[in-house]
């Protein structure tokens, strides 16, 4: 069956390295984390994928790759007092999710993944892309 014609839940599969790369790539994603030449919505959506497509544990990773997320917004200071519920907005609309994903993957190039955050979460930080 033509993958593309599966849902988008059943086309994104972890795609993890090789067990001696798993840990050069957190490395890799940490110091990605610290950049900060980057807009923080763009960056935490780049470090979330990132973080799905390593994929270190055998269970977990969605909640972690969560909190990865709301760590690095309250690390750059787009939240403050509060913890962005990620999940709610993410979750809310999973092919979309899935979707995006999958497009990271496949080296999607032709637009930034924070659209689909903007779209996914309810905030008003729509100002910095």
């Amino acid at each position: 069956m033509d993958p593309r014609k599966l849902p988008a839940h059943r086309r994104v599969r972890p795609a993890a390295p090789e067990p001696g790369a798993v840990l050069p790539a957190m490395d890799d994603l940490v110091a990605f984390m610290r950049r900060d030449d980057i807009p923080a919505l763009t960056q935490a959506a780049i470090a979330h994928a990132q973080f799905e497509t390593i994929h270190p544990f055998a269970d977990g990773n969605g909640r972690s790759g969560r909190a990865i997320v709301s760590a690095l917004l309250r690390a750059k200071g787009i939240t403050r007092n509060v913890t962005v519920p990620v999940s709610a907005g993410l979750l809310t609309d999973t092919g979309a999710y899935f979707d995006a994903l999958g497009e990271y993957r496949e080296g999607f190039r032709s637009r930034s993944p924070s659209p689909l955050w903007l779209r996914s979460i309810s905030c008003p930080y729509e100002s910095e892309m």
